[in-house]
């Protein structure tokens, strides 16, 4: 399995729950402004860590493209450093197989997927499986293996946060078979 096909299978594992990342940016029926570090805080204060999977995606789409999306993630994280779904966003950010080459980063993903995990109040699956994709990305499949296994462990522990975690354990028996 090539590495986009590693990312598209653990993304699909790591989404399943979404936010409403704009509720409070503009009333329904109206267009909504511009994507702003406030916005993106406002929804995860909203959302449980869990419930948080697709901010990502949403910050993506209101945003209107990956630059605008980097910028109004990093305005979250720096205005409020310990929200774990805000660095797990910007993780995916910097692994999005179809974002601009300039903003994909394996070594910025792994840097704030780390901090997403450490400012969870306890495990999640999901962020295990972002860590996992940025150290596959990044050509440490050891250290990939290794974060797809505990996020296996999380989701056995009972957070259930993957829909369908057969499909990592299939994913981790491929790497390990590798012989990687």
């Amino acid at each position: 399995m090539n590495s986009r096909g590693v990312i598209l299978t653990v993304a699909a594992l790591a989404l399943g729950t979404g936010c409403d990342l704009f509720s409070a940016a503009a009333p329904a029926g109206e267009p909504r402004a511009e994507v702003t570090g406030a916005a993106v805080e406002a929804s995860f204060k909203r959302s449980k860590p869990e419930r948080s999977a697709d901010l990502y995606l949403d910050t993506l789409t209101a945003a209107g493209g990956h630059h605008a999306a980097l910028s109004a993630l990093n305005d979250a994280v720096h205005s409020t450093p310990r929200a774990a779904a805000a660095w797990r966003a910007l993780a995916q950010l910097h692994l999005d197989p179809d974002a601009p080459t300039e903003l994909r980063d394996p070594q910025a993903a792994i840097e704030a997927a780390i901090k997403a995990i450490d400012y969870l109040d306890q495990p999640d699956a999901a962020y295990f499986v972002t860590l996992g994709t940025a150290y596959f990305v990044h050509g440490d499949v050891a250290a990939a293996i290794t974060a797809y296994a505990r996020a296996l462990d999380a989701n056995a522990a009972g957070d259930g946060q993957l829909e369908h975690p057969e499909e990592l354990e299939e994913l981790l028996r491929e790497l390990r078979s590798d012989g990687r």
